[in-house]
Formats: C-alpha cells, structure tokens, sequence
C-alpha cells in the first residue's frame, strides 16, 4: 500500500515545531508545578485543578505528536517494503510508539476519572 512519499525537509520543519511546542508545554508544567507547590503551602483546591488540568492537556498534546510520529514511522515502513530494505527497525518503532500511546491513554484515564480532594493525591510527582 502506497500512503505518499516523505518529504525529508517538511519532516524536520515539523519537527522543529514540534520542539518549539514542547519548549511552551514545559514552561507550562513548571507553572502547573508552582501553582501545586503554592497549594501545598495554602491547601488551595483551586490550584490543584488548575495545575491538574495543565498535566491533562500535556498529556493529550504527548498523544497527539506520538500520533504523528507512529503516521511518519509507518509511511518509512512502507518506503522500506517497497524498496526491499530492512524493516525491522520501523516495525519496532512502531510496536514502542504504540506501547508509549497506551500507557498515556491509561495516565489519561487516570488522572480523568481520579478526582481528589487533596493535592498530594492529584498531583504528579
């Protein structure tokens, strides 16, 4: 089955972006972690859900690029089948993308039917 050719060139300027967004997704973790430290020291339930919700939406965006990089992987598998190369290595990546996909849509599930009442018990440590 041909699903297209890789452009090279468009692979790394979206995955330039992809840096540039994990560089933003960090620094808003860091204030997810600030707001959880403040709700330590305040027992603010506020703060608690908001830093919550900042890890949700990071995780969602972790599943969506590990989406794109099993698409990427798969269209270099198919290069690789039609052009009698190895194709090992692809179908291992694969199997890994899949694994990690998975365990994030547990975390997902977990931290989205968990609800706590304290913040020791929502947040990630």
């Amino acid at each position: 089955m041909n699903v297209g050719k890789i452009n090279p060139i468009e692979v790394l300027h979206t995955q330039e972006g992809i840096r540039i967004l994990f560089i933003i997704l960090n620094i808003f973790a860091f204030i997810a972690d600030k707001t959880t430290e403040e709700n330590l020291n305040d027992k603010n339930e506020e703060s608690s859900n908001f830093a919550n919700d900042v890890y949700i939406f990071i995780t969602i965006i972790n599943l969506v690029i590990l989406i794109y990089y099993l698409w990427i992987n798969y269209k270099y598998l198919s290069e690789a089948k039609e052009n009698g190369k190895n194709e090992q290595a692809f179908k291992i990546k694969n199997l890994a993308y899949i694994v990690s996909m998975i365990a994030l849509i547990l975390f997902l599930y977990v931290q989205l039917t968990n609800r706590s009442e304290t913040v020791e018990e929502t947040s990630l440590y």
